[in-house]
């Protein structure tokens, strides 16, 4: 069946309607209208698996359905009774594929928006970008007194935030700041050259007073971002060693807490992280072992 395009999915859409795929029995009732997630906050973590949206009356990337780890988050909020034929199906197809994930779990943990939740550079750049945001929806993801000195306007702002954006991350109640040791020191804290240059300055001999504060910087950096790491007081040759040992299965998640994880089901099998996703994540036989 189709019925009309909803309104904020217009941008992506330009068709009048859109073709969906009735899950209810009795068309035209009353239901609760379920839960989607934003695909673009729990799509940087290897473990999530997105496999449909739903309409919905917020942003067209509402993820109905997907998969975190060995959770499975099903959106559609109906009673197996209220549903027809497609919907009962979808539900059970769901349980099944969710079992084949007893190996897996959910790696990142995202504090929730309404208790601190740190507040996202993605979605500051959306709100600047979209001229139907005013200034104000950009400037509440900011800490007091960040964007002092700037003028209100859309221009300067972006360029603002294009020269700092490499340099943000979250500060008191979760909101953006810059991070003095990664503006010191150059370095955008979610690129794995990063980690290879903050390690390369931890190295250097702290000649002067200048070259002990970029040490002390770059080792701070290192713990703040990479907290499975050896930690506070290890010098440049224990994390020179833990990079090599986890540099494949190593992924940042802005969403998860602007840290870098080690994908434990990629290093136990071996394999990138780059290189595992999705389905390709279900469970494996142990040799010997049939199931």
């Amino acid at each position: 069946m189709s019925q009309k395009t909803p309104a904020p999915w217009t941008g992506l859409v330009s068709s009048p309607t859109i073709d969906v795929l009735p899950l209810v029995e009795k068309q035209g009732g009353s239901y609760h209208p379920g839960w989607v997630s934003y695909d673009d906050t729990v799509a940087d973590s290897p473990d999530v698996e997105i496999l449909s949206g739903g309409v919905n009356e917020k942003p067209s990337i509402g993820a109905a359905l997907w998969r975190q780890g060995n959770l499975f988050h099903f959106g559609f909020d109906l009673k197996p009774s209220d549903m027809n034929d497609v919907g009962r199906a979808l539900l059970v197809d769901s349980i099944v594929y969710i079992s084949k994930f007893r190996q897996e779990r959910a790696i990142c943990v995202t504090p929730s928006a309404f208790s601190g939740g740190a507040r996202s550079r993605g979605s500051a750049a959306k709100a600047l970008d979209n001229e139907e945001y005013g200034i104000p929806r950009f400037k509440i993801a900011f800490g007091q007194g960040v964007l002092d000195g700037i003028p209100e306007d859309r221009a300067a702002l972006r360029e603002w935030f294009v020269a700092n954006r490499a340099f943000l991350h979250p500060g008191k109640y979760g909101l953006l700041e810059i991070d003095p040791d990664a503006h010191l020191l150059g370095l955008d804290y979610d690129l794995v050259d990063s980690l290879d240059r903050a390690v390369e300055i931890l190295a250097e001999p702290a000649a002067d007073d200048a070259a002990k504060a970029r040490t002390q910087a770059a080792s701070r950096l290192l713990v703040r971002y990479v907290p499975e790491g050896p930690g506070a007081g290890a010098d440049s040759a224990e994390w020179e060693r833990w990079l090599e040992a986890n540099r494949p299965y190593l992924f940042f998640s802005e969403w998860g807490g602007y840290r870098w994880y080690v994908d434990p089901l990629a290093k136990t099998r071996g394999v990138p992280t780059e290189k595992l996703h999705g389905p390709e994540r279900a469970d494996v036989e142990a040799p010997g072992e049939t199931r």
